[in-house]
């Protein structure tokens, strides 16, 4: 299934280009991880794909009803949602009525005689038994222990930046999307929960795109690797150990094109003289 077609991006922050004319496309099933040094544009580049930042110039083409979610390296939220409220503020309607059958049980539980709240959460309960959503009820709690969470009633200000990373991550990865990008999401975790994650990204069905400095990480989940380095994008199809050896082998080949290059002009130069 094709998932985006991205055709010339090119962006540039004052006098300094960070890509030019970068093209790939995604499918279905692709588990793509973006390489390049500091510096290089790889966030700009996320944030082009996810519609949070445009390019200055080409096009990101997405086919109707295709879903992406976008994971920042420092998501934002408002201060007094809980935990949950946060997660449960997607637009879909199944996280819609998660969401009312929640606040309607947190208010049943302050007042427990009040019969409108009674009959109002009963009915939201009889709605969660018709679509049987506590399935994803129950996934997304256990994702958010996954992930050292568990206060789910604490508000989104009282939470550290890892902590914050960690819930945005729990909202990515229960959402329906047919493309999830990534921005560093390793970040903050210790090794029992990176392992935890990698299993998850392995098993997630649609497409993956994905920046990390953990280049172990990076090499059991990703089966295809593409590289910005000066502007220009390379693209490996295989692990990241698979990349490191093809661009050792790139990296030769264009060293002897120098070379020869080099020395042809040292002979025009000779012949000049």
């Amino acid at each position: 299934m094709f998932i985006m077609q991205i055709d010339q991006l090119k962006k540039s922050y004052g006098e300094r280009q960070l890509f030019n004319e970068v093209s790939f496309s995604i499918h279905e099933g692709d588990k793509i991880g973006l390489i390049g040094v500091n510096g290089t544009g790889k966030t700009s580049l996320l944030k082009a794909l996810a519609g949070i930042e445009p390019a200055d110039a080409g096009q990101v083409v997405i086919p109707k009803g295709v879903k992406v979610s976008y994971l920042s390296q420092n998501p934002e939220y408002r201060a007094e949602q809980t935990i949950l409220e946060t997660i449960f503020d997607g637009s879909s309607p199944l996280l819609s009525l998660i969401r009312d059958y929640e606040a309607s049980l947190e208010k049943l539980e302050h007042n427990p005689t009040d019969e409108k709240c009674q009959r109002s959460t009963q009915a939201l309960q009889n709605r969660m038994d018709a679509i049987q959503a506590w399935e994803v009820e129950s996934q997304i709690k256990s994702i958010l222990t996954q992930l050292n969470i568990h206060e789910f009633d604490k508000p989104m200000g009282q939470l550290s930046g890892g902590q914050k990373k960690r819930v945005a991550l729990a909202e990515a990865l229960i959402s329906d999307s047919q493309l999830l990008i990534l921005d560093e999401p390793t970040n903050h975790m210790d090794s029992q929960t990176v392992e935890w994650l990698e299993g998850v990204l392995k098993q997630r069905k649609g497409a993956l795109l994905i920046v990390t400095h953990d280049r172990y990480f990076l090499d059991r989940v990703v089966n295809k690797t593409i590289e910005l380095d000066q502007g220009r994008l390379f693209t490996y199809t295989g692990s990241y150990s698979w990349f490191v050896e093809q661009k050792a082998l790139r990296q030769e080949l264009e060293n002897a094109t120098a070379r020869k290059q080099q020395n042809l002009y040292k002979r025009e130069l000779d012949w000049i003289r």
